[in-house]
């Protein structure tokens, strides 16, 4: 089709393409008695109409934007599409974060004008693609919550976690993905290689651990609006085999971002060299660190969520708060903080958002804490 394109000129495609630039942009489908029309102004042939109006009809019978070349791209995005994936490298602004377990994790955040071409492509083609049933993670309507609930009450519990989820996933695999949905080859380069982004040496040196990488891999960053959505499709493979393992054996299956877990019979589990092999063979690697099969004797914990008898938030972290509620209340806030040597900064939103994150697990609880947090001096 792309070879149609350019063979009807320079001109001609231009033309067409300006005009169906607002029908890309505002409308929901692609406007097929419209583009028919303006090919008969341009005396289109046949030929080109009919395999034009093929391509469209396959992206837009998966509700996916239309895209005939690069240039329509750019005018789609309202950046020279081109230009701005050669400079891609030069365009993220790196620093480092504390992972809650201990250790840093680097955090690529792209400029203001690639972050909003990165939105436009998650927004308009990125959520569009359908992912399995069994996925949790970076979805609206899912959580923590919803990912750990179906694990309650079982026999046993068994956490996988995947080794660097997003830089996992390289730039030919993004290509493969774009054109797998059916867009044309520089289409699928140039948004894969606006989606990707070449490592810092410190952490392109860390990567090597993971028998995948090689040295100068552009890789999903971790910091970009596309990157989750695009790991996520990446692991639909993954997702797939995982399941149907999980609905053969009885067992439930699923997957929040990088964690994956299985829970029913002890004698029905995946052994670990089959989950190896399977998530090998789809790309990623295991963190053999976080991996724990854990019966009901033990505390069962999905994504941070104990589940061994409905979902609950661990003891531990609902223990911390109501010390906080009380001494706060008794003492007021500042005298708390002070007489504990706690450097907790905003406090009082540090607090309230720790509830509200209990509030969507155990709303009663979180209903008493609520109370005692309103009843908390904070003038000052």
């Amino acid at each position: 089709m792309i070879g149609y394109v350019h063979s009807s000129g320079r001109g001609g495609i231009r033309a067409l393409l300006q005009t169906f630039l607002v029908i890309s942009v505002f409308m929901s489908s692609f406007d097929r008695e419209a583009f028919i029309l303006k090919c008969g102004e341009l005396r289109k042939s046949a030929k080109f109409i009919d395999v034009t109006l093929k391509f469209a009809d396959h992206l837009t019978s998966q509700n996916l934007p239309v895209i005939f070349d690069v240039r329509h791209l750019s005018l789609l995005l309202g950046s020279d599409a081109v230009t701005l994936a050669t400079r891609v490298e030069d365009a993220y602004k790196p620093f480092w974060i504390r992972k809650k377990g201990g250790g840093k994790r680097l955090i690529l955040a792209p400029e203001c004008e690639l972050r909003r071409v990165q939105r436009w492509i998650n927004e308009t083609i990125l959520k569009v693609i359908p992912l399995h049933e069994c996925v949790h993670g970076f979805r609206n309507g899912r959580s923590i919550v919803s990912n750990a609930r179906p694990h309650s009450s079982h026999e046993v519990v068994l956490n996988v976690d995947l080794k660097s989820f997003f830089h996992s996933v390289y730039q030919l695999r993004v290509y493969g993905i774009f054109r797998s949905l059916g867009y044309g080859e520089r289409v699928s380069r140039i948004l894969a290689r606006l989606t990707t982004v070449r490592l810092p040496p410190k952490m392109a040196t860390e990567m090597k651990a993971v028998p995948f990488f090689k040295s100068g891999m552009a890789v999903l960053p971790q910091g970009a609006p596309t990157s989750p959505a695009i790991a996520n499709i990446a692991a639909r493979g993954l997702d797939s085999r995982f399941s149907g393992y999980a609905l053969k054996h009885g067992l439930v299956y699923s997957r929040y971002a990088d964690d994956i877990t299985f829970s029913g019979a002890k004698e029905k589990m995946p052994s670990l060299s089959f989950l190896v092999q399977v998530v090998k063979e789809e790309g990623f690697w295991i963190n053999f660190a976080k991996y724990r099969r854990l019966g009901r004797q033990h505390r069962q914990v999905v994504t941070g969520l104990v589940v061994n008898d409905g979902v609950r938030v661990a003891r531990t972290i609902k223990r911390e708060i109501w010390t906080h509620l009380y001494f706060a209340r008794k003492y007021g806030p500042l005298n708390h903080l002070a007489q504990r040597r706690i450097k907790k900064g905003a406090f009082r939103d540090w607090l309230l958002g720790n509830i509200l994150f209990i509030k969507s697990v155990e709303p009663e609880v979180a209903q008493r804490m609520r109370a005692q947090f309103d009843a908390i001096d904070w003038s000052f």
